[in-house]
């Protein structure tokens, strides 16, 4: 079987071409494991589709499937470009759910849609935002992000009873000047911190205009010094959309038996 290895902002992914494949979470695991496999926060099997360009189905590092992946999208429209299809604008299926892509100037651009803010609370002494950006994200701000206690914090917040029985993601932000927000994320289904997340930055973006009021164009930056950045389309009171740009690039290719 051929895979490619693909990354955008540093979280990585194994992409294989579904050609009546079937996969096993034992087998996911596997091959997602950094020291026994090929490695990746996560593999993605692109599907030949009549009515899109792709459909693609999304799994976690622990086997698990996932209902979006912001930085997967974008790997699999940079997956098509390398493999010939020389479109400007793509359209992707993940379940039930369609998103489309633009190319533009060398970057991928992701219709993220309308994120939903579910609730606003406080939790162990923490304020956050409960948003759904396609999977489910507690979003915190804070002034420090470099605590050595915040893995720790986050697994006792992504498994903790209130969110059960899906858990939730955990993202710590700060804002800077400029609009510039800086996010680390720890990841269900990787059950680890991840390099980025891009919807986790979505949701950060849309907590940072609930909370801050910013709308427009905004930055984020990951634990990976690479950055995002959003188009958040909203007025005072309503969210509109909102889009993620950056690149996503091919690592390496193989193939392997099962």
């Amino acid at each position: 079987m051929k895979f490619s290895k693909y990354q955008g902002t540093g979280n990585d992914f194994i992409v294989i071409t579904d050609s009546g494949c079937h996969l096993h979470s034992s087998q996911i695991r596997r091959l997602c494991d950094r020291r026994y496999g090929i490695g990746g926060d996560g593999l993605i099997l692109i599907k030949q589709s009549d009515e899109t360009d792709a459909c693609i189905e999304i799994f976690n590092a622990d086997g698990n499937s996932a209902d979006m992946c912001g930085n997967g999208l974008r790997c699999v429209v940079q997956y098509l470009l390398d493999h010939g299809l020389e479109k400007k604008g793509f359209t992707l299926t993940v379940g039930d759910k369609s998103y489309s892509a633009t190319v533009d100037e060398g970057e991928i651009v992701i219709d993220m849609g309308v994120p939903k803010i579910l609730e606003e609370g406080t939790m162990s002494e923490l304020p956050y935002y409960h948003i759904d950006s396609g999977v489910p994200h507690f979003v915190h701000f804070c002034d420090e992000l470099n605590r050595d206690d915040f893995i720790q914090i986050a697994q006792d917040l992504r498994h903790h009873q209130h969110f059960s029985p899906s858990g939730v993601n955990v993202n710590f932000v700060k804002l800077l000047p400029s609009c510039l927000l800086q996010v680390r994320t720890y990841e269900r289904g990787v059950e680890d911190e991840t390099l980025s997340c891009g919807t986790g930055a979505t949701a950060a973006c849309v907590a940072a205009w609930r909370k801050y009021g910013i709308k427009g164009k905004i930055e984020v930056e990951f634990c990976s010094r690479e950055r995002l950045r959003f188009d958040l389309l909203a007025t005072d009171s309503l969210l509109h959309g909102i889009y993620m740009r950056g690149h996503a690039m091919h690592v390496f290719e193989g193939e392997l038996e099962l």
